[in-house]
């Protein structure tokens, strides 16, 4: 299955437009959790060591941990006042797999505790009551035991259960090698009445034995509950993609961790209205890069699209104005209601008619796919109406030339795309007028995206996965941002 290719004219405005005003700062900006930002100070209590947490010279709170053989057996918080705000009770069976996990609240009293089982050294129920030992939920877990490597031993099924024994919810895993995911179905009921709660001083409860759970029920059982999600995760030499889609294949994010950026992990995420892509949010770490949220007119056509983020520096709109016929006739860019520039599109030979198709994909822009092979020539003008340069396409074979002209009509430069026999971009490169080349972005694939893209029904992964896919690393922030303003 082809990748469907974008609107090469977006493509192109972005470029010559849109990156000289975009801020790349963001990408060597430090990527710390929420408490990994706070300083922590140890020191050895009796029994154990006390965590103080710092914001600068303020002291949050701290947290004592009592160790007995290495094993934590109890925690207790307190704010930074020393008022304790609630413990943790923890036990262990002889092979030092955690039994018992138990939450106490500030006056020592039980809220809530987690029983843990297990078969042949793994995991095989978890089971959550409350201080009066009333089941609230439980959870089974099935394996695909290999004895000769028994650390490969992986979950192949997990059933939930509410507090009396229902089936609400589950998954079935598939592996593609001993540590690798491949594709992870969800399964839930239309409400999923199980429950977990918070944290707790110190007087150990009984837990029920594991065959008073539910039993694990078989993959039909899941079936019936419905899908709800799918997870499918590719390898390749310089890291892992993790692509989730909804009930319908549609996908809803996507997490690439990349060596070649110090695994700091890029995700793109979406939301649907119904068919269609409603919004667009891109995230480099825990930065937001990049928000785009799409409008649709009464025919069901995107005509303006919201972009604003770290990548950005300023928040931008893009409007799109079609004639009679569907065919786009001009982009409108503004920032805060002001007209900033905007584009005349003209036709060398027919306009092309666009059709709205439910497109499963992360491209906003797929509907304008069949512009990819006219002949355009496009006008840019500044918001007071001034010409500032032009813009004509030519297709020669597998290569789109894009000449810029300024407001004189002297070629300033062009572009070039070329694509591989499968229809799928190869290299995207920029030349001045001498033809010199400026800088060029290659895309490669790999086997486990081409496998993926005949595995899964209907799935278009955009140009987002070729991008970081790039061989050559000192073009990949760059191109990468390309596509998350795309």
């Amino acid at each position: 299955m082809k990748i469907a290719r974008h609107f090469f004219a977006l493509l192109v405005l972005v470029l010559t437009l849109l990156l000289p005003a975009c801020d790349f700062g963001f990408l060597n900006t430090p990527h710390d959790n929420s408490d990994a930002s706070l300083r922590v100070e140890e020191s050895a209590i009796d029994g154990g060591i006390r965590y103080q947490y710092f914001d600068g010279d303020s002291l949050k709170y701290y947290e004592d941990h009592f160790i007995t053989d290495s094993l934590t057996n109890q925690v207790q918080r307190f704010n930074a006042a020393g008022v304790l705000q609630y413990s943790y009770l923890y036990q262990y069976d002889g092979n030092d797999h955690k039994t018992l996990t138990a939450y106490y609240d500030a006056a020592n009293q039980l809220v809530w505790y987690q029983a843990s089982h297990y078969s042949a050294g793994l995991v095989s129920a978890v089971a959550e009551y409350d201080a009066a030992n009333l089941l609230q939920w439980a959870a089974r877990y099935a394996y695909g035991l290999d004895i000769a490597q028994p650390e490969y031993n992986q979950v192949t099924m997990y059933a939930r259960f509410d507090g009396t024994g229902n089936l609400v919810s589950g998954f079935t895993q598939t592996w593609e090698a001993a540590e690798q995911p491949l594709l992870k179905t969800e399964y839930q009921a239309a409400a999923d009445r199980s429950r977990s709660r918070g944290l707790l001083s110190l007087t150990a409860p009984a837990a029920p034995a594991a065959d008073t759970l539910p039993a694990m029920p078989a993959p039909a059982d899941l079936v019936a509950l419905g899908v709800v999600a799918y997870t499918y995760n590719l390898y390749d030499t310089n890291g892992a993609t993790e692509l989730c889609f909804n009930a319908d294949w549609y996908p809803t994010s996507l997490r690439r961790v990349d060596s070649r950026i110090d695994n700091i992990p890029v995700k793109v995420e979406l939301e649907w209205d119904g068919t269609r892509i409603a919004r667009k949010t891109s995230h480099y770490g825990a930065i937001m890069a990049l928000d785009v949220a799409v409008e649709y007119d009464a025919g069901g056509f995107p005509n303006l699209f919201r972009t604003s983020g770290a990548a950005l520096l300023l928040p931008l709109d893009y409007a799109i104005v079609y004639d009679a016929n569907r065919v786009p006739t001009r982009l409108n860019v503004s920032s805060n209601d002001a007209l900033l520039h905007y584009f005349v599109i003209g036709y060398g030979g027919p306009g092309i008619s666009l059709a709205v198709d439910a497109v499963r994909g992360f491209d906003p822009f797929a509907f304008t796919a069949a512009l990819d092979s006219a002949e355009l020539d496009i006008a840019h003008y500044d918001g007071d109406d001034v010409l500032i340069e032009t813009f004509s396409f030519a297709k020669s074979g597998n290569v789109v030339t894009v000449t810029v002209r300024d407001a004189a009509g002297n070629a300033t430069g062009s572009y070039q795309a070329s694509y591989g026999a499968d229809g799928l971009a190869v290299e995207l490169a920029a030349y001045d007028a001498a033809d010199t080349q400026l800088w060029v972005c290659r895309y490669g694939y790999d086997d486990a995206m081409m496998v993926a893209e005949s595995t899964l029904p209907g799935a278009d992964f955009g140009r987002l996965t070729e991008n970081l896919k790039l061989t050559d690393i000192t073009d990949f922030a760059k191109a990468f941002l390309m596509d998350l303003l795309l």
